[in-house]
């Protein structure tokens, strides 16, 4: 009985995984839309809204191995260093070959590679701090991140915006049990009040685009330095960021609730999304340059978004095969105890 509750509890922060890699895969594809679809703004600003926050937090659940784990922790860090210089140099490789301006991006980068560089900043932060308390840790954090906002010298630069902005979401994580976490949000009233939030949520963003692009987009491009200079209340930023953590909060925690905890389709994709998160990078440059963004379109019958959704599950299928998460498998085994990449 034991071994089927552990199972299914994996199964369900695995189909959470998975289906926030689709999310990433999805948004990412959808910025290569040709023209101006309305429909895909708004997809990317739902999906922006929560998608890397709680990625990151997933990420800071499952890496108490990692920050506690002396030798085996310090590789993990070193691991995630060399998966970001290697993907920085296919992605710079791509653009040299196809004639792009491209630049060396090795101390602040605004592109898909800052996911990899910023784990390994966490977890050496988290191994830093993880003898403090939870509380004192997260409320630093935040305080930090909306201070932050105000600072022109907070950017792309050592990736200090992303890292500052996401980081309480990964100490969260470190700090909370994800048993504890998935019983809490189990019983019935809740799953109800999350179908309720999801629901709102959409409604809020699909018919309240304008208001609420004004109001937090710019806290969503976090390469960008002081964004709080493009809030309509920029002396208000500090409020602003607050609220926005308490939204990303209350809708990452409703996904949660509704994510399935019995293994199912998504399960085994779930615990192969980085190497799905890595390929899906140069393919995602090669659509754009090969014309394959503009062509593809034209040929099909179908909605612009409908064709990115699935390409989108394409390519989680055919990168997530055992064949796919091989290397990654072998980079990763060396430094894990518990935790699955």
């Amino acid at each position: 009985m034991l071994g089927k509750m552990e199972n299914a509890r994996a199964a369900k922060w695995d189909n959470l995984k998975a289906i926030l890699i689709f999310l990433v895969v999805f948004g990412h594809f959808l910025y290569s839309v040709p023209g101006d679809s309305p429909t895909a703004q708004k997809l990317i600003l739902l999906i922006y809204t929560f998608h890397m926050p709680l990625f990151l937090f997933v990420g800071g659940l499952f890496s108490k191995s990692a920050v506690s784990g002396g030798k085996k922790g310090q590789g993990r860090v070193l691991v995630y260093v060399l998966l970001f210089l290697l993907l920085s140099g296919i992605t710079y490789g791509i653009k040299i070959a196809a004639g792009q301006k491209a630049d060396i991006e090795l101390l602040g980068t605004y592109h898909v590679p800052w996911y990899m560089a910023v784990m390994a900043l966490f977890l050496w932060l988290m191994r830093a701090a993880c003898h403090l308390k939870a509380g004192l840790v997260l409320s630093a954090s935040v305080l930090c991140a909306c201070l932050a906002g105000y600072d022109p010298d907070v950017g792309n630069f050592l990736f200090l915006s992303k890292t500052v902005s996401f980081f309480p979401f990964f100490a969260a994580g470190y700090y909370l049990d994800a048993a504890k976490l998935e019983k809490a949000l189990a019983p019935r009233w809740v799953k109800a009040a999350a179908v309720v939030v999801l629901g709102g949520f959409f409604a809020l963003v699909w018919l309240g685009e304008g208001w609420y692009r004004a109001q937090f987009s710019p806290l969503l491009m976090l390469s960008a330095p002081a964004p709080y200079t493009k809030l309509p209340a920029p002396a208000f930023g500090f409020f602003v960021r607050l609220i926005w953590y308490a939204l990303v909060t209350v809708v990452s925690l409703a996904l949660i609730a509704l994510t399935p905890k019995k293994p199912c389709f998504l399960s085994s994709l779930g615990r192969r999304t980085l190497p799905v998160y890595f390929w899906h990078v140069p393919l995602q440059q090669l659509y754009g340059i090969s014309g394959l963004a503009v062509w593809l379109p034209a040929q099909l019958p179908l909605p612009k978004t409908v064709i990115i959704a699935l390409i989108t599950v394409l390519l989680l299928f055919l990168l997530s095969r055992p064949v796919m998460a091989r290397p990654f498998t072998f980079l990763m085994r060396p430094w894990r105890r518990e935790e699955r990449v």
